[in-house]
């Protein structure tokens, strides 16, 4: 009896576990379809990312580079045209990666999740259920046998709950109270730290003829200039629609057919139970 407990405690949480990672992984996928097929966003709505600042060495960390005498003279030591040259390198590659979709590598990792944990979820599943239908005409089935059945049902349905939740959120302050969108702002990061971050990097174009800085690294700042900028800004609630219903759906979709499965298992074997004990 102990060795039945242990292995039937065993499939139920291994199912468990590998039905959580292959739902995750599915509802993800799902997302990554509905956000580029069918509530397709534009590159403004998707967001930005900040691409790498040019910080040269100072004595107080602050001082800005006295580009009024770039006329004269180069103000750039050799040590501050070292770091403009890694910072191009670190500007380049990241303006490579960009072009990458800012899915590609969590779609990638969440198929291969699915992938493996779907077989594995299907074969544990497979025994669980085929042992729990043998043994529940002779032993407890309301124990050890039946409670995956109601842990399954339970967590996605509060998951259904969450995500059915979020949907309702996004319509009504999208489109019914859209006063609500208000404290996301179209805002900038603080002033300041713009001026920190970009004084350096602005200082190349100034100093350009100068300091013998080449057309590639003049082109480079001024498109970083335009990156920083885009990445800086704080997009609107009414531009995340888009994306909090594709979450949202992806979630209700994969989430409430498998809490409806188990409830009606579930139900379905309660029905069985009355109808022998009153039989």
């Amino acid at each position: 009896m102990r060795t039945s407990f242990v292995r039937h405690l065993y499939f139920t949480v291994v199912t468990l576990i590998t039905l959580g990672m292959m739902v995750g992984s599915l509802g993800y996928i799902l997302y990554v379809g509905l956000d580029s097929l069918v509530f397709v966003r534009t590159t403004e709505e998707r967001g930005y990312n900040v691409p790498p600042s040019l910080y040269l060495a100072k004595a107080d960390g602050v001082t800005k580079i006295d580009t009024a005498n770039c006329a004269d003279t180069c103000v750039f030591s050799e040590e501050d045209k070292q770091m403009v040259t890694e910072w191009q390198q670190s500007y380049t590659q990241w303006k490579e990666q960009s072009r990458v979709s800012y899915d590609a590598s969590s779609l990638v990792n969440s198929l291969s999740l699915f992938l493996v944990s779907a077989p594995l979820f299907f074969l544990h599943y497979r025994i669980l259920k085929r042992e729990y239908l043998a043994l529940r005409d002779t032993e407890n089935a309301t124990g050890v046998f039946s409670i995956y059945y109601y842990i399954a049902a339970l967590g996605t349905l509060v998951v259904s709950i969450v995500f059915a939740s979020m949907l309702i959120n996004t319509v009504l302050r999208t489109w019914v109270i859209t006063d609500a969108n208000k404290q996301y702002g179209n805002e900038i990061y603080p002033t300041s730290a713009i001026a920190i971050d970009t004084q350096d990097v602005n200082a190349i174009v100034t100093c350009a003829d100068s300091c013998e800085f080449t057309d590639e690294q003049v082109q480079l700042a001024e498109e970083w200039k335009s990156d920083y900028e885009a990445g800086t800004k704080i997009q609107t609630a009414g531009n995340s629609w888009k994306s909090d219903f594709s979450r949202s759906i992806a979630g209700v979709l994969v989430t409430l057919p498998v809490f409806l499965y188990h409830w009606v298992f579930i139900r379905r074997e309660s029905k069985k139970n009355k109808e022998e004990k009153i039989s």
